[in-house]
C-alpha cells in the first residue's frame, strides 16, 4: 500500500520545515503532529478549519440573515460544531456572486507521484478552472498561496489549467 498524504499535509510541513522553533517542546510536539497526520491518525480541526467549513456552508446555501447587536447590517450566522461564526452578509454574496453557475463543486480524487499517493479535493472546476476558496485570520499573503503545492497537486490531478 503506497504512502497516501494531502496537500495541506506536504504544507504543512513545509511550513514546519521553514520556522524556526525557540521551544524544542515546541517543535517536537508540531513534529509528533504531523507524523500522526501522516499514519493517517485523526486530529481535532483548527479554527481555521472550521472557519473555512463555516465560509463554504455560508456560501453554498446561505443561512438566514440575522440582526446582531453591534453589527449595522444583518449578518449570516452559521455554527459548525459547536463554534459560532458570524459573516458580513455583503461580502458574503459578492463572493458568490463570482462563483459560475456551472461550477461542479467539491472534486475529489488521487494523483500518484513517485509512489505517493496525493488525495486532494478541490473547491470546484470549471472548464478548464480549479476553483479554491481561502479564508485568513488578516490579510491574505498572496506569495504563501502562489508558492503552495496545492495548486499545483490540484492541477495535475484534475488536468486543469488554472486555479
Amino acid at each position: 500500500m503506497p504512502l497516501s498524504l494531502s496537500p495541506s499535509i506536504i504544507e504543512s510541513y513545509e511550513y514546519f520545515r521553514d520556522r524556526d522553533y525557540d521551544d524544542p517542546e515546541q517543535e517536537a510536539a508540531k513534529l509528533a503532529e504531523l507524523v500522526a497526520q501522516v499514519k493517517g491518525e485523526r486530529h481535532p480541526p483548527t479554527r481555521q478549519m472550521m472557519r473555512g467549513t463555516a465560509f463554504h456552508s455560508a456560501l453554498e446555501s446561505p443561512p438566514q440573515a440575522v440582526d446582531m447587536v453591534g453589527w449595522s447590517d444583518p449578518v449570516l450566522r452559521v455554527e459548525v460544531e459547536g463554534h459560532e461564526f458570524l459573516f458580513d452578509q455583503k461580502s458574503a454574496r459578492s463572493v458568490a456572486a463570482e462563483i459560475p453557475a456551472g461550477l461542479i463543486r467539491e472534486v475529489s480524487g488521487v494523483v500518484m507521484v513517485a509512489g505517493v499517493a496525493l488525495n486532494f479535493r478541490v473547491d470546484g472546476l470549471y472548464g478548464v478552472d480549479g476553483r479554491e476558496l481561502k479564508t485568513t485570520e488578516s490579510s491574505i499573503d498572496v506569495d504563501k498561496y502562489l508558492n503552495a503545492i496545492q495548486w499545483r497537486i490540484y492541477l495535475l490531478g484534475t488536468s486543469a489549467r488554472r486555479c
